[in-house]
């Protein structure tokens, strides 16, 4: 490890440029195959890189990172369908990033193994911006695998977690003291400090988003929309869409199996399995696999057709996504509770920015349902390169109230 700290770090031009460019391009080119497949369920693994618009299969030398891309004109060799330009952009932008993850930890003098941790996280969070942007979902194979990632370098490569007691910013580092000063015989064993670090930092990370999930769903869980006039909604096997708007799959209307949507219809007609009927002054009620018309139950997929109007409905809801809970938990598996904390204000800081700015200028609604992850991946990036210089703003800002307190008395 000492020879590689100083290779890495000590000869950064060009020993580091090259080797975090190289590394970070390569698993950019991976993080492409994530965010295509894991939201369709895919293997990650079988089939090989291919085309998607013809099957055809990417050879070895088709697949070098950026330099393929660039000598195929963003073009597939078989069908000339453009590649998208995404591809090459991630790749570069996981290199780049890379480069500076490494100088910023040469600068900290951070444990080289640390940059295990560091790469990991990048990746994950880039993975995780593009799908949850996309597709509103957190996975949990990046969560969990994440969580678990960080368990197993605990144990095996402590350093990757916390920081050894002869570090320049180990005093810094308040948790990892606070867990020193409850529990003395940790600073003997390095590999159960981190452990114990980093289950502290996932039980911290998971339980208060899961608090905040089950406090926002007793206090806002349902949301009423109410209407001068009748709005036309048609109900499907597939979901539920009203009039001018998009369908909205049974799916995303239901996270939990207690969740219910009701709807007091004025009028309409409705034709579920083998029964037929119409409306008239009647509240239906739809359960996450259940419809239920009069005394008959029947499940979502026997709708063939509902067209009804209605003044009045209410929507079940969530305060927030429970993958942001798995992320925030695996963010505090690698940063600690510490890391949780900040991570946690960062991230409801920029969102709240940008959501009031998005809804200021028209951008966004109330009710537009908008994704958490990059704001927490945005929060937790900024903590685990710059929290030693957020710490010492921290305790200087303390010292310094303290002193304006003392002079007012």
């Amino acid at each position: 490890m000492e020879n590689l700290e100083k290779l890495t770090y000590d000869y950064f031009i060009p020993f580091g440029i090259v080797f975090s460019f190289a590394i970070g391009s390569c698993i950019g080119s991976f993080l492409n195959v994530c965010i295509w497949r894991i939201p369709r369920g895919e293997n990650l693994s079988h089939p090989g890189s291919h085309c998607p618009s013809c099957n055809y299969e990417i050879p070895p030398y088709f697949n070098i990172p950026i330099l393929a891309w660039l000598v195929l004109k963003g073009k597939c060799k078989n069908c000339q369908v453009a590649i998208s330009p995404r591809y090459i952009i991630i790749e570069a932008f996981t290199g780049v990033l890379f480069v500076l993850i490494t100088y910023h930890a040469s600068l900290m003098r951070f444990p080289v193994e640390s940059l295990l941790s560091l790469y990991f996280l990048a990746a994950a969070f880039i993975t995780i911006i593009f799908i949850d942007i996309k597709h509103l979902i957190i996975p949990s194979l990046i969560t969990w695998s994440g969580t678990g990632t960080a368990l197993v370098f605990s144990v095996a490569l402590p350093y990757t977690i916390i920081l050894p007691a002869n570090h320049a910013f180990s005093k810094l580092n308040i948790d990892q003291q606070w867990l020193l000063n409850k529990l003395p015989m940790l600073e003997s064993s390095p590999r159960l400090l981190a452990l114990c670090y980093s289950l502290l930092g996932f039980a911290m990370g998971f339980g208060i988003l899961w608090s905040v999930v089950e406090l926002g769903k007793a206090l806002f869980g349902k949301q009423k929309f109410k209407y001068d006039e009748p709005i036309d909604i048609v109900l499907s096997a597939e979901g539920a869409q009203s009039a001018g708007d998009e369908l909205l799959p049974w799916e995303e209307v239901f996270d939990r199996k207690t969740d219910e949507l009701t709807i007091d219809v004025e009028e309409g007609s409705w034709q579920v399995g083998q029964d037929q009927g119409v409306f008239e002054k009647h509240t239906l009620t739809i359960k996450h696999d259940t419809i239920t018309i009069g005394d008959t139950s029947y499940t979502l997929s026997d709708i063939k057709n509902i067209q009804l109007k209605s003044k009045f409905f209410v929507v079940p809801r969530e305060a927030m996504g429970r993958g942001d809970i798995k992320m925030l938990a695996m963010i505090g598996a690698f940063l600690g509770p510490a890391g949780v904390v900040c991570s946690l204000m960062l991230a409801t800081f920029s969102g709240c920015l940008v959501g009031g700015l998005g809804i200021f200028i028209g951008r966004f609604t109330k009710s537009k349902q908008l994704p958490f992850g990059p704001y927490l991946a945005i929060g937790a990036a900024i903590w685990m390169l710059f929290w030693p210089d957020l710490i010492e703003v921290y305790l200087q800002s303390i010292d310094s109230l303290g002193d304006l307190l003392g002079g007012s008395q």
